[in-house]
């Protein structure tokens, strides 16, 4: 699969999602599924959010060290 072909599988998807949470139309919810399933088979979205969890991760991380570091200056 191609970028641009993954791109629109992507923008598919967040349309579909926009159309559910409008219509709630269980057809929609459906395409929505296969769709996000067709997504979670490509290896390079998989790897992609992986990572993204991994860099999610150490930032929360950091914020969560800098938010103790903070109080305990303002608290001392």
């Amino acid at each position: 699969m191609n970028n641009s072909s993954l791109m629109e599988l992507i923008n598919n998807i967040k349309k579909l999602q926009k159309k559910y949470v409008a219509t709630n139309d269980e057809k929609v919810l459906s395409i929505l599924n296969e769709n996000i399933e067709k997504l979670n088979t490509i290896p390079i979205y998989v790897v992609y959010m992986q990572y993204l969890e991994k860099v999610n991760e150490m930032i929360n991380l950091v914020k969560d060290e800098l938010n103790d570091y903070f109080v305990d200056i303002l608290n001392n």
